[in-house]
C-alpha cells in the first residue's frame, strides 16, 4: 500500500500496536476507575440507581462480544480440542479473507455467448450464476429453508 518497509518501520509500529497502545488505553482506563464520582448536574448529584442504569446502558452493547464468543468456543467444545487451540482457531481469519482484488482474480472467468446476450429473456432469467461477483453467488443457510 505504502511501497517497500524497512525492519525499523515494521518493528515501530509491531511496538506500537503490541505495547504502546494498550498500556496506554489500560493506563487510562484504571486511571479513571480510580477517579470515579457519580455524574453530577451542577450541585443534584443523580441517585445510584441512575448511575446504574448508564453503566447498564454503556455496556449493553459490549456485552455481544464474550456472548458469541462464548457461543463459538462452546459450538467447537464438540471437536474435543483443548480450549487454547479453540481460542486460537477463532481468532485466525477466514481463509477467503484479503484483498478483493486477489479474490476476484481468482474467481474470475470468461462470459459464454449465451450469457453476453442482451435479449429480455437473458435479463429476466433468475439465476445468480451469471454473476462474477461471489457475493452474490453465495448461497446461505437461511434460503435453503426456504
Amino acid at each position: 500500500m505504502i511501497g517497500v518497509q524497512s525492519k525499523l518501520w515494521k518493528w515501530t509500529w509491531m511496538f506500537v500496536w503490541k505495547f504502546a497502545c494498550p498500556s496506554t488505553l489500560g493506563f487510562i482506563l484504571i486511571f479513571n476507575w480510580l477517579e470515579y464520582e457519580p455524574i453530577k448536574y451542577g450541585v443534584y448529584v443523580y441517585p445510584p440507581w441512575a448511575n446504574f442504569l448508564g453503566w447498564i446502558l454503556a455496556l449493553l452493547p459490549i456485552t455481544a462480544i464474550p456472548i458469541a464468543a462464548g457461543y463459538k468456543l462452546h459450538k467447537l467444545r464438540k471437536t474435543g480440542q483443548p480450549l487454547l487451540r479453540r481460542i486460537t482457531l477463532l481468532l485466525r481469519p477466514a481463509i477467503d479473507w484479503g484483498p478483493a482484488h486477489k479474490r476476484q482474480a481468482m474467481n474470475r472467468r470468461t462470459p459464454g455467448p449465451s450469457e453476453c446476450s442482451n435479449a429480455p429473456s437473458e435479463m429476466t432469467k433468475n439465476s445468480t450464476s451469471n454473476f462474477l461477483n461471489p457475493a452474490f453467488s453465495r448461497v446461505y443457510s437461511f434460503e435453503t429453508q426456504m
